[in-house]
């Protein structure tokens, strides 16, 4: 023994014996069976599926798999292990390369010659089944790593579109989602057939959902630049048509692209530019207010008649009228009732001198 370790080489025993004479101790050699040499032999082949001692010295072979040089020896199988398992230390199927390696640390550890090989020989099939699984698991980072990355990159991007799928749609979705947390084994096929099914429905809501805005905007450009013109204001003070079409559309989130379907605050913001066009003009710029008879005139009482008050100018004003009820209507008088609140909501702005938009 060097050190209390039989783990010694022969040159080293050579160069220090009788320099080191204290740090070696003689021991009496206790021979191993050959029968246990050669069962762990076929424990080793059983495992890592090769044969990789020429000799059939024990202690030839115990130090071959102690060697960290030896292609072929435990703490070279640990290495190739350890960094595969540290470059996708994030991803949940690494488990089965942490629990084999593990189990190398402890054969490693082993400094007895007789007990390493029984050590090996007793866990062979639970070895042999780890190892095997472990060769799945590289050669999956080899070939598939690319197709589940992407699946992860779908399911986190769509996370908050999952609850847009349709209800028979909702348990394959839920499965696919599972994948981020899916231990090994995982099947690419199955998940990409979910991710294929899902994605489609989700698409083809995108597709509907844009169709829709693409309509409401052309619907509310097409009014805003006919009230433009009418008042005598040049288009351009508007946004561009082209370009809100496609902001409004680019999401991929379905909640969003909802919430982009109601144009009443983009309205209210283009008509206020046209309003403030008109009140950078000067008043020969526009149609001249106080000419009895015209919408300009403030002196026109509540029904469209001349009250004698002199004309002036009429500033802009874009409101949004009380529209809602809180008692059902069942009469042509309760009817009448919420029209006439209505109107004196909108006359009461024209009596203070505005010209009204009403924009809600």
């Amino acid at each position: 023994l060097y050190l209390n370790s039989p783990e010694v080489e022969a040159s080293v025993v050579a160069s220090r014996i009788l320099t080191e004479t204290k740090k070696f101790t003689l021991r009496r050699a206790e021979a191993i069976p050959q029968d246990l040499v050669n069962r762990f032999v076929d424990a080793w082949k059983r495992i890592f599926g090769k044969d990789a001692f020429a000799s059939s010295d024990s202690t030839q072979i115990f130090r071959q798999c102690k060697d960290a040089k030896n292609e072929n020896s435990l703490p070279a199988c640990k290495k190739t292990y350890r960094e595969v398992e540290s470059r996708y230390a994030e991803y949940p199927f690494v488990k089965p390369l942490r629990e084999f390696i593990a189990m190398l640390d402890q054969w490693i550890e082993i400094r007895d010659n007789q007990k390493f090989f029984q050590s090996i020989i007793d866990s062979q099939e639970e070895a042999a089944k780890l190892a095997d699984t472990c060769k799945e698991v590289l050669a999956f980072v080899q070939d598939q790593f690319d197709n589940y990355r992407s699946l992860l990159a779908f399911v986190r991007e769509n996370r908050d579109n999952f609850a847009f799928v349709p209800a028979e749609l909702q348990a394959q979705a839920e499965e696919l989602k599972g994948i981020e947390t899916q231990a090994w084994p995982i099947s690419i096929r199955d998940y990409i057939k979910l991710k294929n099914a899902v994605s489609a429905a989700l698409d083809k809501q995108r597709q509907e959902l844009r169709q829709q805005i693409e309509k409401e905007y052309n619907a509310l450009f097409d009014a805003l630049e006919q009230s433009a013109e009418q008042q005598g204001v040049d288009k351009s003070v508007l946004a561009d048509r082209k370009r809100i079409l496609q902001e409004k559309t680019a999401s991929g989130n379905i909640l969003m692209l909802k919430n982009n379907l109601d144009t009443q605050s983009f309205a209210s913001q283009q008509l206020d530019l046209i309003q403030a066009e008109l009140a950078r003009k000067k008043p020969q710029d526009y149609p001249q207010p106080g000419l009895p008879g015209t919408a300009h005139d403030p002196g026109m009482d509540q029904g469209g008649q001349s009250a004698g008050k002199p004309g002036k100018t009429r500033k802009p004003c874009s409101i949004e009228l009380s529209t809602r009820t809180f008692v059902p209507m069942r009469t042509e008088k309760e009817v009448d009732d919420y029209l006439k609140k209505i109107k004196q909501q909108l006359m009461d702005k024209i009596n203070d001198g505005y010209e009204v938009t009403v924009i809600k």
